[in-house]
């Protein structure tokens, strides 16, 4: 059902063929990047377009994808980084000067992917530009001297290339625990896992 809709945000409708152009595109955009099987990308987001398609272009070369909590403190941020050492972050430009740039020359850190949470609502129109005009939706500066724009990798030819992956053994996100027993620790799902949660969810939620 490629004309079908997948998702909503910021009065903007997303199919689920545009979905999947834009996952081939970023895949391939963050291969030709130099990220590989294995390497961790971690993605500093609010809820929005970009962090789905993210971590499904992440996952599908075979990277693993992580997610930032918005309301983390750089030095909470720190040390998930710390622990996952990852080579690049997709970033929203409003919370990187707070948040990323007091500590990511502390860090593994090698590309940021900058994005803005209005890059994609094509369905705001001109109150899209008025709202960043006004500050009603929020923008930064993104000054790593190695950023790339989000929506220039989307103008990628899709050319994604073929991994292997064993789907049980073969890590697809890392989530932080809450640190309810001291500090938070990094949570390993494999593809598998991420499957399964999905399949239950659509039984828990009265899916055929």
């Amino acid at each position: 059902y490629p004309n079908y809709n997948i998702m909503w945000f910021l009065e903007t409708w997303m199919t689920y063929n545009e979905f999947q152009d834009h996952v081939k595109r970023l895949a391939t955009a963050l291969h030709n990047l130099g990220i590989r099987k294995g390497d961790v990308v971690m993605m500093h987001l609010g809820n929005a377009f970009q962090y789905v398609i993210g971590y499904h272009a992440i996952t599908r070369i075979g990277a693993v994808a992580s997610g930032i909590n918005p309301t983390y403190q750089p030095m909470e941020i720190l040390h998930q980084i710390e622990i996952m050492k990852p080579k690049m972050l997709i970033a929203l430009d409003a919370l990187y000067e707070p948040y990323i740039k007091p500590i990511i020359d502390k860090t593994t850190i090698e590309t940021v992917i900058a994005t803005n949470i209005a890059d994609l609502a094509h369905g705001l129109g001109f109150k899209r530009f008025l709202g960043k005009l006004i500050g009603k939706i929020p923008k930064g500066k993104i000054d790593f001297p190695n950023t790339v724009q989000f929506m220039d990798l989307l103008k990628t030819e899709p050319n994604v290339p073929e991994v292997e992956i064993d789907v049980k053994t073969h890590p697809a996100t890392y989530i932080m625990t809450g640190g309810t027993t001291g500090l938070p620790k990094a949570a390993v799902l494999t593809h598998f896992n991420v499957v399964s949660n999905a399949i239950q969810c659509k039984y828990w939620l009265g899916g055929e």
